[in-house]
């Protein structure tokens, strides 16, 4: 579950790392709110299940350009 409270943020980005996945290989789920200011991300489907258990993540909140304005990670991130 992500919350921010800028109505302005255009994407928020979950990355995270696999187990199985290789060693630099990171999942990306992207999320266009539309006024929202909360969203919440389910790591589900076949990719994701083909790729192991979750060992790091971290999510960024957008407003344009190619720098993300917040970020939230994981230690192991």
């Amino acid at each position: 579950y992500v919350r921010w409270s800028s109505r302005a943020i255009q994407e928020v980005r979950l990355e995270c790392r696999q187990l199985k996945l290789a060693p630099g290989e990171v999942r990306v789920k992207s999320f266009h709110p539309t006024g929202q200011t909360d969203a919440l991300f389910r790591i589900q489907g076949e990719e994701f299940l083909k790729g192991g258990d979750v060992c790091a993540w971290r999510i960024t909140l957008w407003q344009g350009g190619d720098q993300p304005v917040a970020e939230m990670k994981s230690a192991l991130w």
